[in-house]
């Protein structure tokens, strides 16, 4: 089952942005769907074409969607699939793979210890210089510059490790997965 989705979860995500032009809204139907696979095991095996399956499925969560947008904001009415087809594709801009890396860096930092969390957060995050940083908590300067070393180092392994980080052959980010 982990083959049938990693096969098709890339393009089911495109799919779902493409119709909705909200990220987090696609990845949140994009984890719906997968749990409609893993309630599907059992069965999955009856399905010919898991593709479309998936993409059928897919048209409903967005049908689903487009269906209580309408009803809070009295935008288009989408009731069939068909509707959905004549959504015009949104075009968007691929982000970076190394930005769409923010939301696995806010869920690894909140695991972090609080000493380390808190130091990359008002060094890195809010731009306190690491001077003030030392003031503030008693450190001396090389000390508070040691800190937050071994602080970026710890959020690094966790997002490698939580995020799947993919490298290309440059170092540079090229992808990752989400957990």
């Amino acid at each position: 089952m982990s083959e049938i989705w990693l096969q098709y979860e890339a393009e089911l995500l495109a799919f779902l942005q493409s119709k909705l032009n909200n990220y987090d809204e696609a990845e949140d139907l994009l984890q719906e769907l997968f749990f409609r696979l893993m309630d599907q095991k059992k069965d999955l095996w009856e399905i010919k074409n898991t593709r479309a399956w998936l993409f059928r499925v897919a048209r409903n969560k967005v049908i689903d969607a487009y269906r209580s947008r309408s009803k809070i904001n009295g935008l288009q009415k989408i009731t069939t699939t068909e509707d959905i087809d004549a959504l015009p594709e949104k075009k968007q801009q691929p982000e970076e793979p190394v930005a769409q890396l923010d939301r696995c860096l806010l869920r690894n930092l909140e695991e972090l210890p609080p000493a380390d969390a808190q130091i990359i957060e008002q060094c890195d995050l809010n731009g306190m210089k690491q001077a003030e940083f030392a003031r503030q908590n008693n450190l001396t300067l090389p000390a508070a510059k040691a800190r937050l070393l071994r602080a970026r180092k710890k959020l690094r392994a966790a997002i490698i490790k939580n995020c799947q980080v993919q490298f290309d052959t440059s170092g540079k980010v090229c992808g990752h997965i989400p957990r």
